[in-house]
C-alpha cells in the first residue's frame, strides 16, 4: 500500500472516532499526527489546536480523575508541540515543563 493511501485509511479511521465523539480530544491529536507527518502541516495544526481546545474543556468541565486526565493530555500535547513542532504551531502555547 502506498504511503498516500496509508495516510487516506489513518485519516477515515480517525474521522470516525471524530464523528461519533466530536469533543473526544486523543482523537484530534491523532490526525494533527497523521495530518502533520503526511506534510499537510496546515491541516495538522488544525487538529492540533483542536485537541488543545477539547483537552481544555474537558478539564474545566470535569472533576477528579477526568480532569486530571485532560489537564495531563493538554500538557503532553503542549510538551510535544515544543519539542517536535515547530514554534507558533499551537494557538494555546506550549508549556515550559515536560509531562
Amino acid at each position: 500500500m502506498r504511503g498516500a493511501d496509508r495516510l487516506d485509511e489513518a485519516l477515515a479511521a480517525v474521522e470516525l472516532v471524530i464523528a461519533d465523539a466530536p469533543e473526544y480530544a486523543p482523537a484530534w491529536e491523532l490526525k494533527g499526527r497523521i495530518l502533520w507527518d503526511g506534510r499537510r502541516k496546515d491541516e495538522g495544526r488544525a487538529a492540533y489546536e483542536r485537541a488543545c481546545e477539547a483537552f481544555q474543556a474537558t478539564a474545566e468541565n470535569f472533576d477528579g480523575e477526568q480532569k486530571e486526565d485532560a489537564s495531563f493530555g493538554l500538557e503532553q500535547l503542549r510538551w510535544v508541540a515544543r519539542t517536535h513542532v515547530p514554534n507558533g504551531v499551537l494557538a494555546a502555547g506550549p508549556s515550559e515543563t515536560g509531562p
